[in-house]
């Protein structure tokens, strides 16, 4: 509205995902960009999310592990958003925000205690067994279908897979011993 933009040009440099920042060298925006949101309601609900969710995993994880399982997250939603969006051959355009983070930390939980009930909406009950598979079904549709909304869909199938192989490789240290 006539103000100086140069505060959302420096914004979407340095602080959102995209194909373009990585071509110019701000490889720091894989991870920057899991902590800036695009309004006041983006990042309240990503913190609800996180608020609800953080101390079931931080009792299975030391605050260190959850901090990787946090980043690892972060980083897994955007790279597969960028890969995704170049293999699909989408317009690049810039994402951010902390759902791929909280994703992965919902997958991690989901496949440690599979029958944990999430409520959806707050009041749907749902197993944790039952929600993975059909989240990651449906954001694997809206990445596919290109359905254009202001979600990225693939950035949150990266979280949760990277929440799924945190598990795995967490479980593979356990079965070893």
């Amino acid at each position: 509205r006539g103000g100086d933009p140069s505060l959302l040009k420096f914004m979407y440099k340095h602080f959102t995902v995209s194909y373009e920042n990585l071509r110019a060298g701000r490889i720091w925006t894989v991870l920057t960009g899991a902590f800036s949101h695009s309004d006041t309601s983006h990042a309240l609900m990503n913190g609800l999310s996180l608020f609800f969710i953080a101390p079931s995993v931080l009792a299975l994880l030391s605050p260190p592990r959850f901090l990787a399982l946090y980043i690892s997250g972060a980083l897994g939603a955007s790279l597969t958003s960028i890969l995704w969006k170049r293999y699909a051959q989408i317009p690049d355009f810039p994402s951010q925000g902390a759902s791929g983070a909280i994703l992965a930390s919902i997958a991690y939980l989901a496949c440690v205690s599979p029958r944990t009930t999430f409520y959806i909406f707050f009041i749907v009950p749902c197993p944790a067994w039952a929600l993975l598979p059909g989240m990651l079904a449906y954001d694997g549709y809206m990445a596919y279908s290109d359905a254009r909304s202001r979600t990225d869909a693939a950035g949150h199938v990266g979280g949760m897979l990277s929440g799924i192989a945190y598990f795995a490789s967490r479980m593979g240290r356990f079965m070893i011993r």
